[in-house]
């Protein structure tokens, strides 16, 4: 049995020692072969870039050895040794453009070296290192690019202010590739953001952006039929531990790990990350937040404010979903957590050329709750899992005092210079909560008297949440408590009857009690408090 791939992305690595390898090579061999062959693809960190360029690595190097019994291997591919120029953009230091532009330089002096190539009498630019080694390698064979990451020194530089700057040399960089674009067989350049759609960046622009292309549609991530074919003895075991028919655990699998959507066509890929450490560790989890969320998203959601309740259901364009524009003062968050990986495409609409989005899968589902609290809050993500079990025990178990405790811990963690004191945050950090714990919860749920701001669905209660915010220090004591024990938020519930929606609701069992919370959100010095007041009403 192949050994799962968790711990390279070497594609010679997976050939020569025995790891699984997915067979991509039929959709890499439409791509270079008849086609525009300067590529641009963007997709979310672990879904098997780097994988995919040490694959095309091998291939234009002509090393058909490692391809024996895949696809391209019997086609009429012609194995021709190209030079290959590979840079790994995430490798640089860009904490400023001064040393971005030096690593830029010693990592050129380090390919020339490869090939015997003495850069020294270049002048000390990127720009004249790349000119000379372009130049040199030009002699034996049309030279073939590929960059992976290329956005991670402009993304890894939006805390410090100098994004701007350094994507302004990696659009130099970009210029000096276009002036020698004669030369190229390829070039392939990855990213978790895509490539501005400017005039001021129009060195970037020499590449065919195929992020939404139909032919990428299934080049990285897995099909199902992928997935029974590559990994069918993995299943069988797993079933074995999860003491599941193959059929049910499937259907798990898909529901956790699939979903993920990137061209009109209707095509889901699993996400391969996570894929390979549920069969690594035999069980269930969510592998991919900790190692995959990007530093410009939590930077976004730090700088800006967003409603984080609710996805905005609206439409979205081919441009809209695969430009970058650091111009913006408040890039859609829709758009943002596409790029990063959070959100898919659910529908396309072709009189319009018109996608909808939504979450791929229970894994992503709960890493956005994860990230929203963890972000929000500024504190581990860890500290939020301890509480989460916490919180969903208290809601079973009607216990809303223990719910109110966790909800301070959190709260008095958010720093005084992020928190947005309004309802509205409040809302959104108590429904990321309830996300994570996979409960059903609605928000804004019109009646004929108002709107409740939230119903939480347990087997065996109905929450009805309003929730109210008190800005004023003088409304509260030296402890922080609100000074008048009158409690609006509850006071609400009870005066619209928003409960009465629920009486004979088909959500509720014949047994189910139906509880009206009020929280009030205070401050006091900057510390945020909570007071909350229920009542069960049947």
């Amino acid at each position: 049995m192949k050994k799962i791939p968790t711990g390279t992305s070497s594609f010679e690595n997976l050939i020569t020692q025995d790891f699984i390898y997915v067979d991509k090579t039929k959709i890499i061999y439409d791509l270079i072969n008849g086609r525009d062959s300067l590529y641009f693809l963007s997709r979310p960190r672990r879904f098997g870039k780097t994988l995919l360029l040490s694959t095309l690595k091998s291939l234009f190097e002509g090393k058909r050895e490692l391809f024996k019994g895949l696809w391209i291997d019997s086609s009429d591919y012609q194995w021709k040794s190209h030079p290959v120029i590979s840079l790994d953009f995430s490798g640089l230091t860009s904490s400023t453009p001064e040393i971005l532009e030096k690593e830029l330089i010693y990592h050129l002096e380090l390919q020339a070296e490869k090939f015997s190539i003495d850069l020294s009498k270049a002048p000390s630019t990127s720009l004249s290192k790349l000119a000379g080694l372009i130049t040199a390698l030009a002699q034996k064979n049309k030279i073939v690019i590929l960059i992976d990451e290329y956005d991670y020194p402009i993304v890894n530089s939006l805390g410090n202010n100098f994004a701007q700057e350094n994507l302004t040399i990696i659009n130099s960089f970009f210029t000096g590739l276009k002036s020698h674009s004669a030369n190229f067989r390829a070039i392939f350049v990855t990213g978790v953001s895509p490539i501005p759609k400017t005039s001021a960046y129009s060195g970037m622009n020499i590449l065919n952006n195929i992020s939404l292309d139909p032919i990428a549609a299934s080049l990285l991530g897995y099909t199902k039929e992928e997935l029974m074919t590559y990994f069918s003895e993995h299943i069988g075991q797993l079933a074995l531990v999860e003491q599941m028919a193959e059929k049910e655990l499937l259907e798990k699998i898909q529901l956790w790990y699939n979903g993920y959507r990137f061209s009109e066509e209707d095509k889901k890929v699993y996400n391969p990350f996570s894929l390979h450490y549920l069969f690594m560790k035999k069980r269930f989890a969510n592998y991919w937040f900790s190692v995959a969320t990007p530093k410009f998203l939590r930077h976004f959601l730090k700088t800006h404010t967003y409603d984080l309740q609710a996805l905005d259901g609206g439409f979205f364009t081919a441009d809209s979903l695969t430009t970058l524009s650091l111009d913006a003062l408040k890039p859609r968050l829709d758009t943002l957590l596409f790029q990063a990986g959070y959100l898919t495409i659910s529908t396309y609409t072709k009189e319009t050329n018109s996608y909808r989005l939504d979450y791929p899968n229970h894994e992503i589902k709960e890493s956005y709750a994860i990230l929203l609290m963890a972000t929000l809050a500024d504190t581990d993500e860890n500290i939020i899992n301890q509480a989460a079990p916490l919180v969903r025990n208290a809601l079973f178990t009607n216990d809303i005092d223990e719910l109110c405790l966790q909800l301070k811990i959190i709260f008095a963690r958010i720093p005084y210079q992020i928190a947005e004191h309004t309802e509205k945050f409040y809302h959104a950090l108590v429904q990321g909560f309830f996300l994570l714990l996979g409960l059903e919860s609605h928000s804004e749920i019109s009646t004929n008297r108002g709107r409740i701001d939230m119903a939480v669905f347990t087997k065996k209660f109905t929450y009805i949440f309003e929730f109210k915010v008190k800005k004023s220090p003088k409304a509260v004591n030296v402890q922080g408590e609100p000074r008048n024990q009158k409690d609006v938020a509850f006071e609400q519930i009870k005066d619209r009857a928003y409960y009465e929606r629920y009486l004979s609701s088909p959500k509720m069992e014949t047994k189910s009690i139906i509880v009206l919370v009020g929280l009030t959100f205070s401050k006091y010095d900057g510390d945020a408090t909570v007071q909350c007041i229920h009542k069960i009403l049947f």
